[in-house]
């Protein structure tokens, strides 16, 4: 099954529409859609933001679900000047933040497993998505301003 997880109802909303929902469900904190999305079983959750809700869903998502592909979406800030809406970043280094500063850098960044980030820029390679592997920043509240996102992207040297 594959899940899907997103912090905010905005951001799981187009996919929610196209699913046919089977289960509606809420626990451990977060709503979770089970259902179909183009004949594919699907759990579509919205976890709520920041990184104790996303870790406490994806914990559930994972011990109570036959899950065997997550995909973390949102809107992703756009902390490189070069992002394009619709660019889909495959995430090599993970920053956890409490604030948008250096300072407020969690502990050492998360590097994800290199053979599955080159196993999903191969499967990409063909595809007509813009896609590349880079850096991101989870955060507990959304960063608006262009000043606060053009200095998180320089504390943690997204790419």
């Amino acid at each position: 099954m594959l899940a899907l997880l997103g912090a905010l109802k905005e951001e799981i909303s187009d996919l929610r529409r196209e699913m046919v929902i089977g289960e509606v469900i809420n626990q451990s904190g977060c709503k979770l859609y089970r259902g179909k999305y183009e004949n594919r079983d699907i759990l579509l959750v919205q976890t709520g933001l920041g990184k104790e809700r996303a870790e406490s869903a994806t914990k559930h998502v994972l011990e109570y679900y036959p899950i065997t592909t997550l995909i973390s979406l949102g809107f992703a800030g756009a902390l490189a000047d070069d992002l394009n809406i619709g660019d889909v970043i495959i995430c090599c280094t993970l920053h956890r933040a409490n604030g948008w500063m250096q300072q407020d850098l969690n502990s050492e960044p998360l590097c994800s497993d290199a053979r599955l980030v080159t196993l999903i820029t191969e499967a990409l390679g063909d595809a007509v998505v813009r896609f590349r592997c880079g850096s991101i920043v989870t955060v507990p509240l959304p960063v608006s301003s262009p000043e606060a996102k053009r200095d998180l992207g320089k504390s943690c040297r997204v790419q």
